[in-house]
């Protein structure tokens, strides 16, 4: 079979899903290229265009900078520690890529989000229904009370409740823009943690939607580690209806000791 040509390349390209929004953006970590490559192999088999963002290390004096403008020293027994400052760092430099790009809407997704196949058919049946003042959008969440939320008129669409973890969640250029002033300026004296997004919320200074049942969940590896003969699981209990991953292990196996990595079934 012939090489596929540069047109056909860029037609491919064309045809790249990105979810039901403007971009795709993935937050993994240089020191676990297993699951960097797990969420590749989801996105891939879904026809995802998406763009890799590693999280700033924790240990990086950039962290703890961003960290002291938000809180001085001592730090309150509840700060959260270096690892979800160096989140929050990562999402600061998302958002601004975003806002810097002029994308309408982006979606964040980290790197254990496992997402229903049809995702993107039900974004795009769903965003009429959310209006044009939507500023966040939460595909996932977990030990939420979003079934109590306002419903949209699209089934399992609701107003978002209290939608705990981040793990898949869209934000539109509006709303980019008003959780910038949470990500660069010491608001409140706590990061843009899950904590504070909830708190604003339900405070009603963005308006948030949320999918329930969710449209992704978090799927775990032990230690994040790739093992022999070892299936994800769901963290908390959720499950999908048609799971990308579970179509993705299908077709490749887990090896064994002497080197952790996807092997093609032959």
């Amino acid at each position: 079979m012939d090489a596929p040509s540069e047109v056909s390349r860029y037609q491919n390209d064309i045809l790249k899903s990105k979810l039901g929004f403007d971009h795709v953006y993935v937050i993994t970590m240089k020191k676990t290229p297993d699951r960097e490559e797990i969420m590749r192999r989801r996105l891939d088999y879904m026809n995802v265009d998406y763009e890799i963002v590693y999280a700033t290390n924790a240990l990086d004096p950039i962290v703890g900078a961003y960290k002291r403008a938000f809180v001085d020293p001592p730090l309150p027994a509840d700060t959260p520690g270096d690892g979800a400052w160096s989140l929050v760092y990562t999402t600061s430099r998302i958002v601004q890529d975003a806002v810097l790009r002029g994308y309408s809407s982006f979606l964040i997704l980290e790197d254990d989000a496992d997402l229903e196949s049809n995702t993107t058919a039900i974004v795009q049946e769903a965003m009429p229904y959310m209006g044009d003042d939507w500023d966040t959008v939460f595909l996932g969440h977990c030990r939420g009370r979003e079934t109590q939320g306002e419903e949209s008129g699209y089934p399992n669409l609701r107003r978002s409740r209290q939608p705990w973890c981040n793990h898949a969640y869209a934000i539109s250029a509006k709303g980019a823009l008003k959780l910038m002033k949470y990500l660069l300026k010491p608001v409140n004296r706590c990061p843009l943690d899950q904590r504070l997004l909830v708190q604003i919320i339900q405070r009603k200074e963005i308006v948030s939607w949320s999918f329930d049942p969710p449209l992704s969940i978090q799927v775990r590896l032990h230690d994040s580690q790739i093992r022999l003969g070892e299936k994800p699981r769901p963290v908390r209990g959720q499950t999908l209806v048609d799971s990308v991953w579970s179509k993705v292990n299908q077709n490749f196996r887990i090896e064994g000791p002497g080197g952790w990595g996807f092997i093609p079934q032959s």
